[in-house]
């Protein structure tokens, strides 16, 4: 059923060497193809993904394709795979896998790719899970790439560990577009059909219902971004979102930050409403959960330790209350207190003075000696009467002038 090692394509411009994978609707194969460089031919191992429904074709001894029946599901799906090249070959991004040709022969389709030497983020995962740092660094490169397919209102539909490869620099590239859906930018309306193919765990409720894609959402892609995340931190595949919808997310079995499983918790909503609605939402929802304090691991009390805490919905924390002073009037009432002495401290002598005054005005005024007197309140104090009483010598002004009188 499938090309054999050293079978040629395009007139022995590529030759088979094995299989990479099969799926429902394609199979991968690494191959090899020369180009002339400055010092020679030069070899280069590249992917060549053919189109072979498994169930609707069959291959003939010398390669070609045939279907198995006179219906058109097969010529349905072939179409549909040519999409799939058409859309890839348009995309030119650093996180998503590089076109190279696209062809027809043997009665069916093909087209080249780069060949990513890295392994899957699949085959990185350890037993047990993977650190959440170091998952969190692969899921913000594949946001990168869901951001810019969305851009271009295309939704990738498959978005799973083994679709993700990595090149020998260590670069996190997605692959397999065979379901994505390009979406008209006039009226946001599908231009192609529901896709056949799913991936249980990563597929969303709306994704298995019939008109359920209707219209351009990338909440879709973003239930199976949360689904990834929670496969590569737990290092299982995640529950059907049958299961998830009657249950809730299930907690993890190691150690994981509540910040983080209640980010996948919103990603794997079963409704879309409740999901973040773009890729820049979800990351900046990532960045602040990177950011929450980290408590230290529970103490394990049996074969497995969980999220402290993971079961039911998140909630914000709640806002700390600070406990009332109960002295708190003294810092109003103490200023006043003092207010209130300084000044009665200072209105006090003034008053004083002021009585005094009053009193000297009328001890000074009378009769002395028999002769009578009256301060007129002149500025140099000396006060007139009618005779200068104060003298000690006929010319001497002493304390009183004359009043009238020589």
């Amino acid at each position: 059923m499938r090309l054999n090692k050293g079978s040629v394509l395009q007139k022995g411009k590529y030759v088979i060497e094995s299989v990479l994978g099969q799926g429902s609707f394609g199979i991968t194969y690494l191959a090899t193809t020369k180009f002339q460089g400055p010092l020679g031919d030069i070899s280069v191992k590249v992917a060549i993904k053919e189109f072979f429904a498994r169930d609707l074709n069959l291959r003939h001894p010398d390669g070609t394709v045939a279907e198995v029946s006179s219906g058109s599901l097969s010529g349905k799906y072939a179409k549909d795979f040519q999409r799939e090249a058409k859309n890839l070959s348009s995309l030119k991004h650093l996180n998503i896998i590089n076109v190279l040709e696209a062809f027809s022969e043997n009665n069916t389709h093909y087209y080249v790719m780069e060949y990513l030497d890295g392994g899957s983020l699949s085959g990185r995962v350890p037993e047990g899970g993977m650190d959440h740092v170091e998952a969190a660094g692969y899921i913000r490169q594949l946001c990168t790439a869901l951001e810019y397919i969305h851009s271009q209102n295309i939704l990738h539909l498959d978005v799973k560990p083994s679709n993700v490869l990595f090149r020998s620099n260590g670069e996190a590239v997605l692959i397999d577009f065979g379901i994505s859906k390009h979406y008209n930018e006039a009226n946001d309306s599908k231009t192609t059909a529901t896709p056949a193919g799913m991936s249980c765990g990563y597929a969303p409720l709306e994704q298995s219902v019939a008109g359920g894609l209707s219209q351009f959402t990338p909440a879709t892609d973003i239930y199976s971004l949360g689904a990834t995340f929670y496969a590569i931190l737990s290092g299982k595949t995640p529950p059907s979102a049958d299961e998830i919808n009657e249950n809730g997310l299930p907690p993890f079995s190691r150690f994981v930050p509540y910040s983080i499983y209640a980010l996948i918790e919103k990603a794997m909503q079963p409704r879309r409403k409740d999901r973040p609605q773009t890729i820049r939402e979800f990351l900046m929802l990532m960045d602040n959960a990177m950011k929450a304090p980290v408590p230290p691991p529970p103490v394990m009390s049996g074969p497995s330790v969980v999220s402290t805490p993971v079961s039911g919905p998140s909630y914000p924390p709640l806002p700390v209350q600070k406990k009332k002073n109960p002295y708190l009037w003294l810092a109003w009432a103490l200023p006043l207190f003092f207010l209130f002495v300084g000044a009665v401290v200072f209105l006090l002598p003034v008053q004083k003075r002021k009585k005094v005054e009053d009193t000297a005005v009328v001890q000074t005024t009378g009769v002395h000696n028999g002769y009578s007197w009256v301060d007129l309140g002149l500025p140099s104090g000396l006060m007139w009467a009618t005779c200068n009483i104060g003298a000690s010598k006929a010319d001497d002004p002493g304390y009183y002038f004359s009043w009238g009188e020589s």
